[in-house]
């Protein structure tokens, strides 16, 4: 989705937003700015938005499950699990697919989880067993605005085992349709981070990896999307080992303080290492991924691809002619 630019920044030269923007990095970080070059105009202008922006959050973990205690934190990793495998089923997509795009398949998915966190926000008692319906809803409202007849409800209905009828789904649609719909997600905005750093395949992919596999948290969703991304690209560099210049530069852009950004950085992190227990032990923390996880399974194979891409001589040899 695009974010809502406010009229004043519309029409606004390029050396006028990065004015702004340099104003507001100093403003936060008490620094002057690190020039950092490749920003379009367009992303200045997202950049800009967010950083000036004095919105509250979509949501806060106790408005979720404060005022629905039947929904408990694990059922949102197995919701949000379940989405990822429709989404990759209905757009036949698959890891050796995928490795050489630009970006991540799964930023619809990060969409519907906005949705399903704005209506449980507003809601109270909102009942356990139509999660699932209204995480169906949300990703059919997302998907048929960008695709139109790709799905329809009787079909996310048959996804879910027929637990719901096509009415019950109707209904839960019209539901999810009242929300506002224009917004910038951590996924969205990491893409124009992307853009602008050009990272390696690896750091790229890991950053998305994390992205993707926090898109559930209600740990992190009063969070600006804008820092949940500076986290996940900042963590991705510290781990490729790369100079700590790159990652200074990066972190001028959260609208957030050094210490407060570390702090988040380190829950990334900690996301990170249950990741790699479950990867390489099976141990799986029931509150981050469920068993059998989609996302893992995905990564693993882009990892996987990324590593053997490169071409090996003992290969080379075998299959001469």
């Amino acid at each position: 989705m695009k974010l809502d630019i406010p009229d004043k920044l519309k029409g606004l030269p390029k050396q006028m937003l990065e004015k702004i923007l340099e104003q507001r990095i100093q403003k936060i970080g008490h620094h002057k700015p690190i020039p950092v070059e490749n920003i379009s105009v367009d992303v200045l202008k997202r950049l800009v938005c967010l950083m000036e922006s004095k919105k509250q959050p979509v949501a806060t973990k106790n408005m979720i499950v404060g005022n629905n205690p039947e929904i408990l934190y694990t059922y949102f990793p197995i919701m949000c699990d379940w989405l990822f495998t429709l989404h990759c089923e209905l757009f036949k997509i698959t890891p050796y697919t995928s490795l050489h795009a630009e970006k991540s398949h799964f930023g619809i998915i990060h969409e519907t989880m906005w949705y399903v966190f704005k209506v449980l926000s507003k809601t109270t008692n909102f009942p356990s067993h139509e999660l699932q319906l209204l995480g169906g809803a949300s990703y059919y409202f997302v998907i048929h605005k960008k695709f139109q007849n790709i799905i329809t409800p009787d079909k996310i209905c048959w996804y879910t085992n027929r637990a719901y009828t096509v009415q019950e789904m109707d209904k839960m649609i019209e539901v999810v349709g009242k929300e506002e719909c224009r917004f910038a997600t951590s996924w969205s905005l990491l893409q124009d981070l992307i853009k602008i750093f050009n990272p390696s395949d690896y750091v790229r992919v890991l950053s998305q990896y994390m992205i993707d596999a926090t898109c559930h948290s209600i740990l992190l969703v009063s969070n600006n999307p804008l820092n949940i991304a500076v986290s996940a690209l900042i963590l991705a560099y510290i781990i490729e080992g790369s100079n700590s210049d790159i990652q200074f530069k990066i972190m001028q852009f959260a609208t957030i303080k050094k210490g407060t950004l570390l702090k988040l950085i380190h829950i990334m992190n900690r996301v990170r290492i249950i990741i790699n227990r479950y990867e390489s032990h099976g141990e799986y923390n029931r509150y981050i991924i469920p068993p059998d996880n989609c996302v893992c399974s995905y990564y693993r194979h882009v990892m996987l691809s990324l590593v053997s891409k490169k071409k090996n001589p003992i290969k080379n040899k075998l299959f001469e002619d």
